[in-house]
């Protein structure tokens, strides 16, 4: 009896599991590793099926080595120190530990968000969410983070919301006033109100309830402002100065004038995500040296925009033109009609516009009338916080019921804007229209064909938050099957950006 209990307790030990051996042990991960609380429900973390062969040879070779590093990585990022930081992380990714590896991924997505890496962070942050429960909240309210920086506000408000039903208490009040504040900047005043009471209801003493009193405030102000229709009446007024050449072997002609613009608009915001606006304008162009004719003309507009959320948004309208379109032929012109359009979002920053208009034209001094269509396509991106690149193109059918009237050709331009301050930006561009005509004029024997481009250049300066003053220069240069029709016209210009501003 003696020799069996002690063989029973010599081989005890060997019954009992090691660390490692726990169920569940080696998926737990500290506080300090996984950045913050995990949610209530989340299940223990599972390590990886094979940790033999998950470490970089250079990569930490323990466990307890690995969230050392971990902790470390946070510490950096803490004090702002990011490249040591990811230096850290890096190697960290290639765990075979996923309470090691799913942490590291998160980190290193926040180091790229401080970096303004939106795509890698963004990528790193989606796998997290996919595929570490633990994380999968924190992961979310990050993405929601990057997609307000990418003004993707409804896909912000969707990850916002999500990471409220996964993480704990401790940042929900945080994902509503994230929700709100989307909404805001969507300009959707009614919703973010309603999410800053929702925020005070459920959280009363939250640190977050607090600071989105100054922006509640703002948006209840918005919302009374949007809701009745604000008119402005403008008065700009400019110096224009134009020259011609109607034959290659004549001299120029140089004309020095003074062009106004005189006339109100009204905005109204009659919902979240619609925007309402009407205007009418008057211009006239009168020059004091020269011979060249005086212009003027009556500009007005309605147009309606709904926003569809992501920089996503449909807007459609009437104009009306008298008087504007005299380059074409000498004649006094009338236009209006309906047009539409669509402008959705490219990659990261970029915006693409479709617009289709459908219009009456009528030709005062020709007694000809007819319809017009143009259909254009363009797009715009910013290279850097200073310098925005757009370029479009259109196509445009004029056919009215005199041939030699009737035209159709393509439009090319090009431009790029740079701000030098808050008040003072330089912009340069060029374009190329070309109009094939159906048929000869009168006592001519070939159809007309011109060939217009244009070079402009010119710099602004904001003297107030209303009033901005452009001096530029352009030269628009024709060719054409019509001798009589070549010509150069360089020119320089000054103009003012709502000289006078009445609102009402």
């Amino acid at each position: 009896m003696q020799r069996v209990i002690v063989a029973l307790l010599c081989a005890a030990p060997l019954c009992t599991a090691t660390p490692q051996q726990t169920p569940n042990s080696a998926g737990k991960a500290p506080l300090e590793a996984t950045g913050g609380s995990q949610t209530p429900a989340a299940r223990p973390a599972m390590a990886l099926q094979d940790r033999s062969h998950g470490l970089e040879p250079n990569g930490p070779a323990t466990l307890q080595a690995q969230h050392k590093a971990l902790r470390n990585a946070q510490s950096l990022f803490g004090k702002k120190k990011y490249p040591q930081a990811r230096k850290l992380l890096a190697p960290l990714m290639a765990s075979g530990y996923a309470e090691v590896q799913w942490p590291a991924k998160l980190w290193l997505a926040r180091c790229c968000l401080q970096h303004k890496e939106l795509q890698a962070a963004m990528s790193l942050l989606r796998q997290v969410a996919a595929n570490y429960e633990p994380l999968a909240g924190q992961a979310q309210y990050w993405l929601g983070h990057a997609q307000i920086r990418k003004r993707r506000y409804a896909s912000a408000r969707t990850c916002f919301r999500k990471a409220y039903s996964l993480c704990d208490d401790n940042l929900r009040d945080d994902c509503l006033y994230q929700i709100g504040y989307a909404r805001f900047l969507e300009g959707h005043s009614q919703n973010a109100l309603e999410t800053f009471d929702r925020l005070a209801r459920e959280c009363p003493d939250s640190n977050m309830a607090k600071s989105a009193q100054k922006l509640r405030q703002r948006a209840a102000n918005r919302l009374r402002r949007d809701r009745k229709a604000d008119l402005d009446l403008e008065f700009n007024v400019g110096l224009a100065s134009t020259s011609q050449q109607l034959r290659w072997d004549e001299a120029m002609d140089y004309c020095l004038g003074a062009n106004a613009r005189v006339g109100g608009r009204a905005r109204w915001t009659p919902r979240d995500g619609m925007r309402m606006n009407a205007s009418l304008h008057g211009t006239r162009t009168s020059y004091l040296m020269g011979e060249m004719g005086d212009r003027q003309g009556l500009i007005g507009g309605l147009s309606v925009t709904q926003d569809l959320g992501d920089t996503r948004s449909v807007s459609y309208g009437m104009r009306y033109s008298e008087n504007q379109r005299v380059d074409i032929v000498t004649s006094d012109s009338t236009t209006y009609g309906a047009w539409g359009s669509y402008t959705m979002p490219v990659e990261d920053d970029g915006r693409l516009r479709a617009y289709l208009s459908i219009g009456q034209l009528e030709y005062q001094r020709e007694a000809s009338s007819g319809r017009q269509y143009t259909l254009s396509l363009s797009y715009s991106e910013p290279f850097s916080r200073a310098t925005r690149f757009s370029a479009g193109s259109s196509f445009t059918n004029s056919d009215v019921n005199a041939g030699y009237l009737s035209y159709c050709g393509p439009s090319l331009r090009t431009s790029i804007t740079h701000r030098l301050s808050k008040r003072r930006s330089l912009g340069a561009g060029v374009s190329y229209t070309a109009r094939n005509f159906d048929a000869p004029r009168k006592n001519q024997t070939v159809p007309r064909s011109d060939r217009q481009r244009r070079y402009y250049a010119e710099y602004t300066q904001r003297i107030t938050k209303r009033i901005a003053l452009t001096v530029g220069w352009q030269e628009s240069s024709r060719t054409s099957t019509q001798a009589n029709l070549n010509r150069s016209d360089p020119s320089w210009y000054v103009r003012t950006g709502q000289l006078l501003n009445m609102k009402f």
